[in-house]
Order: structure tokens, then C-alpha cells, then sequence
């Protein structure tokens, strides 16, 4: 209805833009800091679920997976 009109901005492409998170303080502590053995292998478990879950939902598969990028929160 307005495209004919001298002022509406028209584009000839969509811009595609890519949304970005930036973490600036750790929540928790690594793997390198757990307490007990019970404390290690459920962290581990879960780390391993969600990413199974992460990889189902969006196809794709984070390869570094170190004790550096598993965060452990006071609620485990």
C-alpha cells in the first residue's frame, strides 16, 4: 500500500544479523575446584545431558568440552 510512496525505506536485500552473548563473571567454579568424587561425576552427568540436549534441539555439536568450560553453580 505504501511502497509507491516517497518515503518509506525500501531495501533490495534483508540484513541478516547473528545474535551474540557475552559472559563477563563467572556464576560458579570449575571442575578443577569440586569437593568430592559424588560432587565431580553428577556435574559431569549433567554437563553431558544438556549437551546431548543442546545438540538434539540445534544440530550442533560444541567441540571443546574441558574442565575450563563446564561451570559448576551452587545448585550443582
Amino acid at each position: 500500500m505504501f511502497v509507491d510512496w516517497p518515503w518509506p525505506c525500501i531495501k533490495s536485500s534483508i540484513s541478516i544479523f547473528q545474535h551474540y552473548q557475552l559472559v563477563l563473571g563467572t556464576v560458579g567454579h570449575t571442575l578443577t575446584t569440586f569437593k568430592s568424587t559424588k560432587e565431580l561425576t553428577t556435574t559431569v552427568l549433567d554437563e553431558l545431558k544438556a549437551h546431548a540436549h543442546a545438540y538434539q534441539i540445534s544440530g550442533i555439536l560444541h567441540c571443546d568440552v574441558s574442565p575450563g568450560n563446564i561451570i559448576q553453580t551452587k545448585n550443582g
